[in-house]
């Protein structure tokens, strides 16, 4: 990422894409919590999201790696690129008003990692 704090990733979840500025010293929190603003007022509360990194061989990662990138993490901490692709889920069952934090979990689409290569 620049030092000047003008850079984008892309945020993937299910059929949603979402295009988000962030400095290197952006944590995954912050991430999570302009992708609630984008999708407004029924929006998931950003702690119940889960963030994921994915790497391969074609963008750093030694095979398929898929990292779960704590709150306080910083892009920074994880080397995170400008433009680079990363991965939202959510509890199962939040749209119903069922999302638990120790419950099942969305898993990151091998599909949309696909779309990226």
């Amino acid at each position: 990422m620049s030092s000047e704090g003008k850079d984008y990733i892309i945020v993937k979840r299910r059929n949603q894409t979402f295009f988000i500025l962030v400095s290197p010293t952006s944590t995954s929190l912050d991430v999570k919590t302009e992708i609630s603003k984008a999708i407004g007022q029924d929006a998931i509360s950003p702690p119940l999201m889960r963030l994921y990194l994915v790497r391969d061989e074609n963008n750093g990662g030694k095979g398929e790696e898929e990292k779960l990138l704590p709150d306080a993490a910083t892009l920074a901490d994880h080397e995170v690129k400008n433009a680079e692709v990363l991965y939202v889920t959510f509890p199962k069952g939040w749209e119903e008003g069922g999302a638990e934090a120790g419950g099942d979990w969305e898993t990151v689409s091998s599909v949309s990692r696909r779309d990226n290569n």
